[in-house]
C-alpha cells in the first residue's frame, strides 16, 4: 500500500483527526487473525511516524503502511532533494510505539509520548493494562535482522 502525506503544520491536525476511529474497531482486511485486533489505524499510525520524524524537508512525504507479517505499519520519509529515503520507522499497531528500524530503538519524543497516551486512554481500559504491557514489548524486524 502506497500513502503520501504533505508535511508541515498538518500533522497535529491529522493527529486529531486520526483520533476519530471508534475504540476496538479492526481493520478488517489487514487484520491478522493470529493477532489481538489492532488498536491503531493507518491514518493515526501514519500520524505518530510523522511526530517522530524530523523532516530533513519541509516538502518531504512518507510511504508506507501495513508491513508484509501484518504485526507492524511500516513508514519510509523521501526528501525531495536526495536520493532515496533517508529514514524508516515502525508503528506497533496496538500500543502506538514507533521504532527507527535502522537503530533498533524506540523513538521517544515529548510530544509523540503525549499523543500515545492519548492513544493508550482511548484504546485500553485499566483493566487490559497488562495487555497493553505486553504488546509493548513487541517489536519489528530491524536492519540488523537482515
Amino acid at each position: 500500500m502506497k500513502m503520501s502525506k504533505a508535511w508541515g503544520g498538518a500533522i497535529a491536525l491529522s493527529f486529531v483527526v486520526a483520533l476519530s476511529w471508534p475504540p476496538g474497531r479492526t481493520l478488517a482486511a489487514d487484520q491478522r487473525n493470529d493477532v489481538p485486533p489492532y488498536k491503531i489505524n493507518l491514518t493515526q499510525a501514519e500520524a505518530l511516524a510523522n511526530i517522530a520524524l524530523a523532516m530533513v524537508d519541509k516538502r518531504g512525504w512518507l510511504e508506507g503502511g501495513l508491513d508484509d507479517d501484518g504485526r507492524f505499519y511500516g513508514y519510509w520519509a523521501y526528501a525531495v532533494h536526495g536520493n532515496g529515503h533517508y529514514a524508516e520507522v515502525a508503528v506497533n499497531p496496538w500500543t502506538g510505539d514507533v521504532w527507527d528500524v535502522w537503530r533498533c530503538k524506540k523513538v521517544k519524543k515529548p510530544e509523540l509520548q503525549a499523543a500515545q497516551k492519548v492513544l493508550k486512554e482511548i484504546n485500553f481500559s485499566a483493566a487490559e493494562s497488562r495487555l497493553y504491557n505486553d504488546l509493548a514489548k513487541w517489536r519489528p524486524l530491524c536492519l540488523k535482522d537482515w
